[in-house]
C-alpha cells in the first residue's frame, strides 16, 4: 500500500491497528478475538429408512450443505486478513464445511437356520443361524483449506498471507496423482509466491481437500443360555475396505512447487478387527 505524506511516497505495511493503539511500541501485534461476525449454515437434509424384524432394517441419510464464517472458532487463531479494510475477504467456507455427506446403514438377519430360507436344520444351520449382519457406510466431501505463502514482504504482523492464484479454477489432480516423486493433490503451478506489501489473490478456504469413504461392518449373534441369560458373540471390521482417508495437503511452500500440495499423512487408521463375547442378562 502506498501512502503519500509531504509530497513523498513511503511504503507502509498493513499495521493500522498497531499504529492506532500503540502496540508497535513494544513490538507486539493486535489480533482478533473470536467469535467475530458470526456464521451461517444452510443445508438440505434427507432421510429414507425401512425398519423390520424379519427382513432387516436399512436407512439412507444424505445432507447437502454449506457453512460460511469469517473465522473458525475452533482454531482460536484470529483472522486471516486482520487489516480492517480487508475484513470482508475473511468471509468464506468454514474450515469444517463438508458439502456432501452420505450415510447408509443396514441391520439384516442372515438367511440361515430355523428362521432363514437356507440350512434350516443340521450342524451347518445351527452354526450359521441367528446371525445378524450390520453395516455403516460413510461417503463424505473433504474440508476446504487456504493456500498460504510467505508473509515477509507483506509487513503486516497479525495477518496471514495467501498465494497469488493464477487461474480462475484450481486443477485438482486427486490424492493419487504422482508428480516429481511426491503425491500432489492440486496443480502447484496454479499458484505463485507474492511480492510486495499487498494481500494476494487466493481466497480463504478456496480449495477443497480430499473426501473419504469408510465402511464398518460386523456380524452379531445372541445365544440363549437360561431364562434371561444369554451369550452374545460379535465380530467387527472397522474400515473394512482398508481405504485411506487422506489429510489435506501442505499449502505453505508456494516458492517450492515440488513440495506444494503434497499429501503427507492420512486422517484415519488402517483396517481394524475386533472379536468380542459377553454375557447378557
Amino acid at each position: 500500500m502506498e501512502i503519500k505524506r509531504g509530497g513523498a511516497e513511503k511504503r507502509r505495511g498493513f499495521r493500522l491497528l498497531n499504529a492506532t493503539y500503540g502496540a508497535n511500541t513494544n513490538n507486539t501485534d493486535i489480533n482478533a478475538m473470536l467469535p467475530f461476525r458470526g456464521s451461517v449454515y444452510n443445508g438440505l437434509q434427507s432421510q429414507l429408512s425401512r425398519v423390520g424384524a424379519r427382513y432387516g432394517s436399512t436407512g439412507v441419510i444424505y445432507t447437502y450443505s454449506k457453512a460460511m464464517d469469517i473465522a473458525d472458532n475452533s482454531t482460536n487463531s484470529g483472522l486471516t486478513f486482520a487489516y480492517p479494510t480487508y475484513w470482508d475477504r475473511n468471509w468464506a467456507l468454514a474450515g469444517y464445511d463438508r458439502k456432501h455427506n452420505f450415510q447408509w446403514w443396514t441391520v439384516v438377519p442372515l438367511p440361515f437356520g430355523k428362521q432363514g430360507a437356507f440350512l434350516k436344520s443340521g450342524i451347518a444351520g445351527a452354526l450359521l443361524g441367528g446371525w445378524q449382519l450390520q453395516t455403516a457406510t460413510s461417503w463424505v466431501s473433504g474440508t476446504p483449506f487456504t493456500v498460504s505463502a510467505d508473509a515477509s514482504s507483506l509487513n503486516a504482523p497479525g495477518n496471514s498471507q495467501v498465494a497469488d492464484q493464477l487461474v480462475s479454477r484450481v486443477t485438482i489432480f486427486g490424492a493419487h496423482h504422482y508428480a516429481s516423486g511426491a503425491i500432489q493433490y492440486f496443480d502447484p503451478t496454479n499458484f505463485a509466491q507474492p511480492t510486495g506489501a499487498r494481500f494476494c489473490t487466493a481466497g480463504r478456504n478456496s480449495v477443497r481437500g480430499p473426501g473419504y469413504f469408510n465402511l464398518d461392518t460386523g456380524v452379531k449373534r445372541r445365544i440363549p443360555i437360561y431364562d434371561r441369560f444369554g451369550l452374545e458373540l460379535q465380530a467387527e471390521a472397522f474400515n473394512a475396505t482398508n481405504t485411506p482417508q487422506f489429510a489435506n495437503p501442505g499449502t505453505s511452500s508456494v516458492a517450492s512447487p515440488s513440495s506444494l500440495g503434497v499429501i503427507t499423512s492420512t486422517a484415519n487408521n488402517n483396517r481394524r478387527l475386533r472379536l468380542s463375547a459377553r454375557i447378557t442378562f
